[in-house]
């Protein structure tokens, strides 16, 4: 954690009487999705697998296998074959998901500055491509320069987006960021994510890579219009109004 972030979580905590685990401290975790291996409260587990891309996705894990060992100590363990099942199955829509090859399209919820950092690295470190395009869509009360600061300089276009969320920032906001920040990426705006996707996949080669990301208000849409989920109307209305 941020140590602002920390400082409140531990202050609550005290507050109202309840344990609190701090990775680093009271557990941690070691090595790359691949093979990892993790030291927490109720003891240590090696030799694990994660099926989830990016090397920030052990840390996340980890708090699930604290909080899986928490439970074992009060009366609800976990056996220790499900928990390496859990880890190597586990599937996680909309976080660095590949939802199409030639030429690769990846949806990704990333949606602040420190989630978008993590996701450029994750990027680098999973995939390989010829050209990227950058289909961006970010909600207004999000840092969105940098947002793009993270982002852009991977991308050799950028397409920018507004969800049907009603707090989805205008495309235009995007623009500017990515003329004040990678003014030599070209940039453009599409009218909804779909329109996005058919113009990046009608420019894009075998070998490119096109990244959905921004929002997962976007990430859903992205998955809707490549046939992956379906809109429930009503769910949509609840939200969007």
């Amino acid at each position: 954690q941020h140590p602002e972030a920390e400082a409140v979580i531990t202050r609550i905590a005290a507050e109202r009487g309840v344990p609190l685990l701090l990775g680093g401290r009271d557990w941690a975790v070691e090595g790359s999705p691949v093979r990892f291996s993790f030291r927490g409260p109720g003891g240590e587990l090696h030799g694990l697998r994660l099926a989830l891309r990016g090397a920030h996705q052990i840390e996340n894990a980890g708090v699930a296998l604290a909080v899986g060992q928490l439970l074992g100590e009060r009366g609800l363990p976990i056996p220790e074959p499900a928990i390496r099942r859990g880890l190597a199955e586990v599937q996680w829509p909309g976080r660095l998901e590949v939802v199409r090859e030639r030429p690769l399209v990846v949806v990704d919820g990333a949606h602040n500055v420190d989630s978008a950092e993590r996701l450029a690295q994750a990027l680098r470190d999973e995939f390989a491509w010829r050209r990227l395009i950058l289909i961006l869509g970010v909600a207004r009360d999000k840092d969105i320069p940098g947002i793009v600061r993270a982002l852009a300089p991977l991308a050799e276009e950028v397409i920018a987006v507004a969800s049907h969320s009603p707090r989805a920032a205008a495309p235009e906001r995007i623009l500017a960021a990515v003329g004040e920040i990678a003014p030599d990426v070209p940039a453009r705006a599409a009218g909804s994510v779909a329109a996005a996707l058919d113009a990046a996949l009608g420019r894009a080669g075998p070998e490119d890579l096109i990244l959905v990301t921004g929002s997962l208000y976007v990430v859903a849409e992205a998955r809707e219009a490549l046939g992956l989920a379906q809109a429930d109307p009503q769910e949509r209305a609840l939200l969007f109004g």
